[in-house]
């Protein structure tokens, strides 16, 4: 094997960690939810404060990372296919391609991404600066093709930006996931999931009808007030005027 070979086996690989890193930064800023900014916008390091602002501009950050990151893949595909042509000659570049394809599958897009969805925030903190300069670096670019991407979105949808409102189901989801973390009790889980069918409810459904309700008169007597006590098994009960 010559130098060149070496040279270029080293390089891809630089270049596949380079891919994998932007591939894993970019799940890691679009796995951040609102609860996570929320405590990061709270904290004065300047890695939080870094990581916020990159997560408010999130479409731009997606951007700079999908650049780099198909980029950097055609360079890494180059390179094993020169790799291959000179070792093994043109007879082999359907393997090359496979096996380029297998590596950057494995190495730039799974592993990364599913560790960045693990620990978004923690992730995130680290890759910040490094983050932060490759989009400072690909700005005049990187507003060309976010812009052009919401002359697009706004052509067809109507609007560049919309708010999306967390659905019923979606915060049901989140109310079971925190309760299972442990960041939920399980008195609260029972109050929220309740919250969540409010909506639903009507009146009639919530009221006591007042034929039905566990009442004293004013004049009774305390023995009388103890033993409805006793039987309603309440802490307290309302105390009426004949009909007031």
């Amino acid at each position: 094997m010559s130098i060149q070979s070496i040279i270029i086996i080293i390089e891809t690989i630089i270049l596949i960690v380079c891919a994998g890193f932007f591939a894993g930064t970019e799940t890691a800023i679009t796995a951040i939810g609102r609860a996570d900014v929320r405590k990061l916008s709270k904290q004065k390091q300047k890695n939080s404060v870094r990581l916020t602002h990159l997560v408010r501009i999130k479409d731009r950050i997606v951007t700079t990372t999908l650049i780099y990151t198909n980029f950097i893949n055609m360079l890494a595909s180059a390179l094993i296919t020169a790799f291959t042509i000179e070792m093994f000659g043109n007879n082999y570049l359907f393997i090359a391609t496979i096996i380029t394809t297998s590596l950057i599958i494995l190495f730039a897009e799974i592993i990364p991404k599913a560790v960045c969805a693990y620990y978004p925030v923690l992730i995130g903190k680290r890759a910040s600066a490094i983050l932060y300069f490759f989009y400072i670096l690909l700005y005049p670019v990187v507003l060309f093709f976010s812009g052009l991407s919401g002359i697009t979105i706004k052509l067809f949808s109507g609007t560049h930006k919309k708010i999306r409102n967390i659905s019923e189901e979606e915060l049901k989801a989140l109310i079971k996931i925190s309760t299972e973390d442990g960041a939920v009790k399980d008195g609260e889980n029972y109050l929220l999931s309740k919250a969540t069918r409010l909506r639903n409810l009507k009146l009639r459904n919530i009221m006591t009808t007042r034929t039905d309700i566990i009442a004293v008169e004013h004049d009774v007597s305390i023995d009388e007030i103890i033993q409805k006590f006793r039987e309603s098994r309440f802490s307290r009960l309302p105390v009426y005027d004949k009909n007031k």
